[in-house]
């Protein structure tokens, strides 16, 4: 799939030609949209945590210091761009200890609003809100916040399917509301091709194979409430030991919204709706 045909899917009054992607982790760019990646080489691809959470319990497994985890995840997510792009993409690393990006949520913003700015980006792929992982729910918050904050006419957010529990399981590559959602039903070819790349992150193995390889959604993202749970009932992240829940993660966001001059409203973008329109 192009970005030509993604757009004419999606219905967006324009064809990207200057798009970023914006994700949590090493490896979330090719669990959500592996099918992109091709058409991305000439994207500015961001990163905001090194993937090493500040425990270390993930680095002691393997026998590796933070550091040298750190390093590991970066050489695997530098394998599998290799391989999965038509040519690598830049990319731009702000380095947050996994699962602390909800704590910087108005410094992310500010450094988010200043690459779009610098890079006349035009479409932004990123993360939904679902409550499926902190960092996850900090990209989000950090980029429609940030769309907020431009001065410019501003990119079209796109989100992708990661994970999330809203039912109450573990549900994979499918958005907790998917009606208007673009599904790609990865063929033969792409869901072996996505396994390739997918095996570039050895060190990731047993998570991986939860996620689905035979389809991948995209939606035009829209106006989240930051300041309420993404849906009903337990978060997905309320049952691993990442040391937030859903009330800490409003709470958070109410303050970065106080803090960015936002004066408690959602940041969910109106400059989007207006450029959609």
């Amino acid at each position: 799939m192009d970005l030509r045909s993604l757009a004419h899917a999606l219905q967006l009054p324009f064809i990207p030609r200057s798009p970023c992607l914006v994700v949590a982790h090493p490896d979330d760019e090719t669990l959500g949209a592996s099918t992109l990646l091709p058409v991305l080489g000439h994207a500015a691809f961001v990163f905001l945590t090194d993937g090493s959470p500040a425990d270390g319990n993930d680095a002691a497994r393997l026998g590796l210091t933070q550091t040298a985890y750190a390093a590991c995840r970066r050489a695997e997510r530098d394998a599998a761009l290799s391989l999965g792009c038509c040519r690598p993409p830049a990319t731009r690393e702000l380095n947050l200890r996994d699962q602390t990006a909800s704590l910087h949520l108005p410094a992310l913003a500010q450094t988010l609003a200043d690459h779009f700015e610098k890079t006349r980006c035009d479409l932004v792929l990123t993360h939904a809100y679902e409550g499926g992982h902190p960092d996850h729910d900090a990209a989000a918050f950090s980029v429609h916040a940030a769309v907020r904050l431009l001065t410019r006419r501003a990119p079209i957010i796109i989100e992708m399917a990661l994970y999330h529990a809203a039912a109450g399981a573990f549900t994979s590559n499918s958005f907790i509301h998917a009606a208007g959602a673009l599904t790609v039903h990865l063929t033969a070819g792409e869901q072996a091709r996505k396994r390739r790349l997918l095996a570039c992150y050895n060190s990731q193995a047993g998570t991986l194979a939860l996620f689905s390889q035979v389809q991948e959604q995209f939606r035009l993202a829209p106006q989240h409430d930051f300041t309420r749970p993404p849906h009903r009932g337990p978060l997905h992240y309320e049952s691993q030991p990442w040391g937030m829940t859903g009330p800490r993660f409003t709470s958070l966001a109410r303050a970065a919204l106080t803090e960015l001059g936002f004066e408690g409203d959602n940041p969910a973008s109106v400059a989007q709706a207006e450029a959609a329109c």
